[in-house]
């Protein structure tokens, strides 16, 4: 099964919240431990290349979520205006949410 069902996308976002959640100022540590699970459950008898996308999108929505600060340091501090530090911070989570979308990826592959 190869398409990527609302459900799939909302427990890969959901895992990617739960990650978020465990950072201050939540600082729920304990949701760290299982915040992979909803993830692992939508990549669950998955293509890698859906694997892949659901694990870009998990990361996504977590680095987005966590590192929104970093907008407006670039905006004060370096004096960028507000869509280049938009556009950096989208770069820059897109950059990091790879890690866990390759993680996906060799996961499916290799099972």
């Amino acid at each position: 099964m190869n398409r990527i069902s609302l459900k799939d996308a909302g427990l890969a976002g959901l895992s990617g919240l739960m990650l978020t959640a465990s950072f201050s100022p939540i600082d729920f540590d304990w949701i760290a431990w299982i915040s992979l699970i909803p993830l692992l459950m939508s990549i669950e008898d998955k293509s890698p290349l859906v694997a892949l996308k659901l694990g870009l999108f998990a990361g996504l929505s977590h680095y987005l979520t966590l590192i929104y600060w970093i907008v407006m340091v670039l905006y004060h501090y370096g004096n960028l205006n507000l869509i280049l530090s938009l556009v950096t911070l989208l770069l820059l989570s897109l950059y990091l949410a790879l890690y866990i979308a390759i993680f996906a990826f060799i996961l499916v592959s290799f099972k």
